[in-house]
């Protein structure tokens, strides 16, 4: 079978509630390196706000990891741009990347935080795309204000732009993500994602983009995995993760092998970012080595 690229999604989930934020931490800095030992092209943290997970934002936990570790791509996916100044985080990113050779990914993600966080962190609802429009630009070292015609570049200079990805269960702003190169990452895994809809849209998504710029994208899977032999695991599995539509794959580290390969030949795409809803530390780094040494 041909190569294939895996990487990993972390949430930081904290349930049981006997597995602590701090132990959680600790673990994703502990296991960066065994995960680059194993062959993983990247490895992701999400952003959420909500008291399930050991962060709200990972930028802190970014550089560290990077620190730690020296091939494998680190990435915030997907950062919620609703709730951050997107200059900050362009120049976060920019210097981060400046740092360690082009390894740092940014995913971007329409989702929003609860109504409950937005009050706390003292941020407004924006419009998605304008506010999508300004980070890419100024994530790729200038930017043009529309009132003054006024050029604004980010430092740092000639430096190697942060690998920008648009994290996507729809067909909504394909032409967007086309028009600034971004790389395309779709969700199997998200409620509203749909099999079969995912494959058109992925489709397309390629059309257009060879179309406009003569060169193919790189593209993702985001799938959810979990590494169980037996029944009632799998069962449990399942019960927890059952909306409708979704591409979930339970079972030994050979069957979801096996199902990874046919989903590429159906989706001919270039990589797979793996979720797994397991918290314990020892269990989720088996699974990992597990499914990479079936593949």
């Amino acid at each position: 079978m041909a190569e294939m690229k895996l990487g990993i999604l972390d949430f930081g989930g904290i349930k049981p509630r006997t597995v602590n934020s701090h132990n959680v931490i600790n673990s994703v800095l502990g296991d960066i390196q065994t995960y680059e030992e194993l062959g993983f092209h990247r490895y992701w943290l999400a952003e959420h706000y909500s008291y399930e997970y050991a962060w709200f934002s990972p930028e802190m936990l970014l550089p560290l990891l990077a620190g730690y570790s020296s091939k494998i791509n680190i990435g915030w996916a997907g950062v919620l741009l609703h709730i951050h100044s997107p200059l900050n985080i362009a120049n976060n990113m920019r210097i981060l990347s400046a740092l360690y050779d082009g390894r740092i990914d940014v995913g971007l993600a329409r989702a929003q935080a609860s109504e409950e966080y937005l009050k706390m962190l003292r941020v407004e609802k924006t419009k998605w795309i304008p506010r999508l429009r300004e980070f890419i630009e100024l994530c790729n070292g200038t930017w043009t204000d529309d009132e003054t015609n006024e050029l604004l570049f980010v430092p740092p200079h000639a430096t190697p732009s942060p690998r920008m990805w648009y994290l996507a269960n729809s067909n909504k702003t394909i032409q967007l993500a086309v028009q600034h190169k971004m790389n395309y990452a779709i969700s199997l895994m998200h409620p509203g994602s749909n099999y079969s809809n995912n494959l058109d849209t992925l489709k397309q998504y390629k059309e257009a983009y060879f179309k406009e710029h003569n060169e193919l994208p790189t593209t993702s899977l985001l799938v959810c995995v979990a590494n169980a032999t037996d029944r009632r695991k799998i069962d449990v599995f399942n019960s927890r993760f059952k909306t409708p539509g979704l591409k979930n794959l339970f079972g030994s580290a050979n069957y979801i092998a096996d199902r990874l390969h046919e989903m590429k030949e159906t989706f001919s795409n270039d990589e797979f970012v793996l979720f797994m809803p397991i918290c314990q530390r020892e269990l989720r780094l088996q699974n990992y080595r597990q499914i990479i040494q079936s593949v």
